[in-house]
Order: C-alpha cells, then structure tokens, then sequence
C-alpha cells in the first residue's frame, strides 16, 4: 500500500546511492521538514513517487528512533519503536483534502509506522536486553548510516511474500536474525540474572535468621 506524503528529495548523497530502491518513483518529491526530533510530513496523493515517499517516512522513523533509544531501551526492553511516536509524528503533520482522503492516508501511515516498528524489533530488539555492551552495540547499530535504506530495501521485499509457500517464509525466518539460534546472549543473561536473584534472596534470609533468630 502506498503511503501518500508530499516531499522534496533532499539531494542527500545516500539517495543517489539507493535508486535502486525507488524503482517506481518517476518524479520529484518535496521534503517539508518542520524542525529537528519529530518533524511533520506534508502527505498527498501522487502515485508516481510512492516510494520517494515511503522511503522519507521511514528515515523520519528512524531518525526519532535513533533519539530517543537510550530512553525507550530502559522503559519498554521489548521495543525500540516507541508505539507513542506515531502519534507525534502525526502531531507536526499538515495535510489537507477530504476527511474520506485524510483517513485513507492515515491509514496507509499507520501501517508503514508499523512495517518499520516490525522491522526494527524483529531485527534489533535483542540490542535492549542483556547488559550494558549489548545496549552499547544496539546504540552503534541503530546510529549507523545506511540503516534506514536497508529497513526500507526489506520492507519492499515482503510486498511479495504472499506468493511465497508456508514452507519458503519458514526457511526465510530460520535463516535470519533472531530465527538462526545461534546467539543466545539474551538467555544467558535472563538466566544469569535468576541465579543472581537467587543467591540475593539466600543471602537476604541468612542475614535475617542470623540477626533475629527467625526463619522466614
């Protein structure tokens, strides 16, 4: 489903290093940046540079991502994508046309809000679990350069996985990411952390049954 934005390309040196990606993108784009941190995107219909404007959606995603990780990896582990920060987005958003329009754009936003948010927890989630190198690691690998062009590349490959057999998704899942299980980092500091808990809570009970002669 196409999302509907209108934009400017900015003559940014990465977009000419990914044409590839916009395939079917024939005319210019205007990107309207309002200000830094959760810029507003000016959406209308215009079919010819659909993916100029869903590849600036994402990177304005993922550019809110990379501000606010430090927070989000603290307060909600299991999610890189703040849920909330759709509805910020869509705060500094203008748009105009019908309110049947509005609501179809809306909808197609919500659902590229939540391809990338799929993407980036399946992909990168385990980065804020486990200690303070994983988190570390996670900081480097959301920060870095090209990212938003690869979570876009591969957002455009699942257009086509409704042809795909059940057993070719299952090979595809066990062959990438999480789905290899060959890193188990995350189990081990889970169970580390059990272990730790435990040793804690027998020390907590020989302190008090040493001190007050009672068994809890």
């Amino acid at each position: 489903v196409p999302l509907d934005h209108s934009c400017q390309a900015s003559k940014d040196p990465l977009m000419g290093a990914h044409k590839e990606l916009l395939d079917s993108a024939s005319s210019v784009c205007t990107a309207a940046r309002e200000k830094p941190g959760f810029s507003g995107v000016q959406l209308q219909r215009s079919d010819a540079c659909s993916n100029e404007q869903e590849l600036e959606y994402v990177r304005d995603i993922i550019s809110n991502t990379r501000l606010i990780f430090e927070e989000i990896a603290v307060s909600t582990p299991n999610e890189i994508v703040d849920p909330i920060l759709f509805n910020k987005l869509e705060s500094n958003c203008s748009t105009s046309g019908s309110a049947e329009n509005q609501k179809q754009m809306n909808a197609e936003k919500k659902l590229w809000f939540d391809c990338v948010t799929e993407c980036i927890n399946s992909k990168y989630s385990q980065y804020s679990k486990g200690d303070c190198r994983n988190w570390t690691r996670g900081a480097a690998v959301i920060g870095r350069t090209g990212l938003t062009e690869d979570i876009f590349k591969e957002m455009l490959g699942w257009r086509s996985m409704g042809e795909l057999k059940v057993d070719e998704i299952l090979d595809k899942d066990m062959s990438t990411g999480p789905g290899t299980w060959i890193d188990f980092q995350n189990e081990e500091f889970e169970a580390g952390r059990e272990i730790e808990e435990d040793i804690f809570d027998s020390l907590i009970e020989e302190v008090v049954i040493y001190t007050f002669g009672l068994e809890i």
